[in-house]
């Protein structure tokens, strides 16, 4: 409450008042008592210097912290005291720049606490005031402050820590005063008076202090967090940032505040397969049409496949650099699939744990950053503030996450561009691969196959009750039978795979096999593919040879189920042909042509965050699945 300038350690000035002179009375009413949690607002009126400052105090002896808003001469500023970290965290309110020092270097320590031979320690409720508790008050009288009848209590104290001995007056409401709070006995007043000694001067002083909303209780524990997007260097870290998984999915909606924008996203990252998806509508026109699109990267072959979804055009050229879900080499020629520490920006900085904040009415757990190479290298600084759910909540999916429920990601540049993205539906689970179906960019003749044989076996039992689970299985088969050699078949070139039952209940199984990637992209080590045809043939040889073979697990029995070589059949395709365009050579990044033309509308919220969430194997190629044997 006390707002004075420190000094050397003296001793007690019995020219102000004696400590012993200020003794209670028989007769004085029951002293109040201060909680140990409170908050109240200050108007500090600095009697000898003529000016006034305003506070906002919290003091929470059970959390050990206690912050305190001030306005003073036009500059407002928050102090944080963490007395279970040792540190004070001063922020400016209008620059929201942080400045963090310990507790024992603060010079306004004495307000909230004191420094030990065990350390620093928070003082009580009673001790922050400096009534009660080891101070011997006098009741003085009943007067009337600001229109509220109080009782005058007055003492005699001295700071040893600003070598200050002071007479203090404080004015409480008398007990039969109804406050706003319910509250008999409130804090309306206190008046101090007298000397400080510096530089072996006395310096007189006289400060009154006028409160207001005293209530004994703190709802809002953010008045003891720092401000969103101020980042304290320094700060000591309370809690680690989540390990995201290598593969997850999710929607987000992304915000530009300043620009008074607003887009959504669907993403779908898998590290492992190197595999990235994500679907959205341009903002603009730009020789490719509005429609909604899909984009597909796949690093095995650092093709990147754009499909429009209404028209089911598709291009296809190297995965462009600057994309957020591509990675530069070291030899800044080539691209690679991010990992996924690199998706969520991860990798390069350390994040602090802030604190619990709401996002969207959820409980966050906020972890914040601050980067140089945002937008790009040598940018200014930008703060990424991270908010993920807390472990009171839970989803709607089976399984718990490894990683978190991240809520909400905000982001604010030097430059004064704000972004807030909210992420809903995140799921780290892998997702079939037929989320990646790059089959519209494969509609010339003769650039796929249809398969069909027939499996033995009873369809309602094997096939039926779990759709999902036998496509899965099958499709394991299917890639492993297209392997030459050391050359595997790549799953994305798998697709339509679908079953039927025939008069005796046996499954008929269809799928369509796609020819290798149009291009090589800018990936360091591109996969070899093999062509259609070896492919065919590769499949055609183990059906007709009996090695085609699915075993899996139903009912908790081991089933093998042998296609039959008399039924297998393959046939071209010679569906009207859809224009492909293959863009070969090196990538420049994001420039010309259709991929261009679609990408660049949303590049301006986009190309800062690399949050592709991802499809993949389902449940890691077993979890709810019948696992193959």
């Amino acid at each position: 409450v006390f707002s004075m300038l420190s000094s050397g350690v003296f001793s007690e000035d019995t020219s102000v008042c004696s400590l012993t002179q200020y003794r209670p009375n028989p007769g004085d009413p029951k002293k109040p008592t201060i909680s140990n949690t409170y908050q109240m607002r200050t108007e500090a009126n600095i009697n000898n210097r003529q000016f006034t400052t305003y506070y906002h105090e919290y003091v929470s002896y059970g959390g050990q912290e206690a912050a305190v808003h001030i306005d003073a001469a036009g500059y407002k500023y928050t102090e944080i005291y963490s007395f279970r970290n040792n540190q004070l965290f001063h922020i400016d309110r209008t620059t929201n720049v942080c400045t963090v020092k310990p507790l024992s270097q603060a010079k306004t320590l004495y307000l909230f606490g004191q420094q030990t031979a065990n350390g620093v320690k928070i003082f009580t409720g009673a001790g922050a005031l400096h009534f009660g508790g080891n101070v011997t008050e006098q009741h003085i009288n009943q007067t009337s402050v600001r229109g509220v009848m109080c009782d005058m209590w007055r003492s005699c104290q001295y700071w040893s820590a600003l070598n200050a001995t002071m007479t203090v007056d404080w004015y409480f409401s008398v007990g039969w005063w109804s406050t706003a709070r319910i509250k008999a006995n409130i804090p309306v007043r206190c008046h101090v008076k007298g000397t400080v000694w510096q530089n072996n001067k006395p310096r007189k002083f006289d400060h009154t202090y006028d409160f207001e909303g005293y209530q004994e209780q703190i709802t809002d524990g953010r008045v003891f967090m720092t401000p969103p997007g101020a980042y304290c260097p320094t700060r000591k870290n309370a809690m680690k940032l989540p390990n995201p998984q290598p593969t997850f999915r999710f929607s987000a909606e992304i915000v530009q505040t300043d620009l008074d924008m607003v887009a959504q996203i669907d993403e779908l990252f898998d590290a492992q397969l190197k595999l990235a998806r994500y679907d959205r509508t341009p903002f603009q026109d730009n020789g490719f049409g509005m429609n909604p699109y899909t984009e597909i990267h796949d690093f095995s072959t650092g093709v990147a496949y754009v499909i429009d979804d209404a028209g089911r055009n598709c291009t296809a050229e190297p995965i462009p650099f600057g994309g957020f879900d591509v990675r530069t080499t070291s030899d800044s020629g080539h691209v690679r699939v991010r990992t996924a520490k690199e998706f969520f920006y991860f990798d390069k900085y350390n994040y602090t744990y802030e604190g619990r904040r709401t996002a969207r009415d959820i409980l966050c757990n906020v972890f914040i950053t601050q980067r140089t190479d945002w937008p790009s290298p040598k940018s200014g600084l930008s703060t990424w503030e991270w908010y993920f759910a807390t472990n009171d909540y839970t989803t709607n999916i089976p399984d718990k996450l490894l990683f978190a429920v991240p809520i909400r990601l905000t982001i604010t540049s030097s430059g004064g561009s704000h972004y807030v993205y909210n992420i809903y539906n995140y799921d780290e689970r892998p997702a079939p691969i037929w989320y990646y179906d790059i089959s519209p960019c494969y509609l010339e003749d003769k650039a796929k196959r249809d398969f069909k044989f027939l499996l033995p076996g009873n369809f309602s039992q094997y096939a039926s009750t779990n759709v999902e689970q036998f496509r899965y299985a099958l499709l394991r088969v299917i890639a492993k039978a297209g392997n030459i050699g050391t050359v595997p078949l790549s799953p994305v070139r798998i697709n339509n795979i679908n079953f039927d039952y025939d008069d005796n209940n046996n499954m008929v199984v269809t799928f369509t096999l796609l020819d290798k990637a149009p291009l090589i992209g800018d990936v360091q080590t591109p996969v070899v593919e093999n062509s259609l045809t070896d492919v065919a043939n590769a499949l055609m040889n183990n059906l007709q040879n009996k090695a085609f073979q699915l075993r899996i697990l139903a009912n908790g029995q081991a089933v093998t189920l042998q296609a039959q070589p008399s039924n297998i059949a393959q046939s071209a395709h010679h569906n009207a042909p859809v224009k492909l365009v293959k863009k070969p050579g090196g990538s420049t990044g994001i420039s010309g042509g259709a991929m261009a033309g679609i990408a660049v509308g949303l590049l301006v919220l986009f190309f800062a965050v690399g949050l592709l969430a991802t499809y993949a194997f389902y449940r890691r190629q077993g979890g709810a699945f019948l696992k193959e044997i």
